[in-house]
């Protein structure tokens, strides 16, 4: 499956879209939990791909993987 489908699947789940409410609302600690692997990642490239300006901070628990998480979402958004 390709980067766009997948993001496309995450930016239309119902969890996703709760999020996207959240944030919309002013809601500004949101604390995800429960993903493994790049599922975080995937999560927030389904609420990041949303039109408008958008400016997000995401916490991680240290370099390794924060580099991770970056490399995740390079290879999702196709930016190198």
């Amino acid at each position: 499956m390709n980067p766009e489908k997948l993001i496309s699947f995450f930016k239309a789940h119902p969890q996703v879209l709760l999020l996207q409410e959240m944030t919309e609302e002013g809601n500004r600690h949101i604390h995800l939990k429960g993903t493994v692997g790049s599922g975080a990642a995937l999560v927030l490239a389904g609420l990041f791909d949303r039109p408008g300006k958008q400016q997000h901070l995401i916490v991680l628990g240290g370099k390794e993987q924060a580099a991770y998480f970056y490399n995740d979402l390079e290879n999702l958004f196709d930016e190198a």
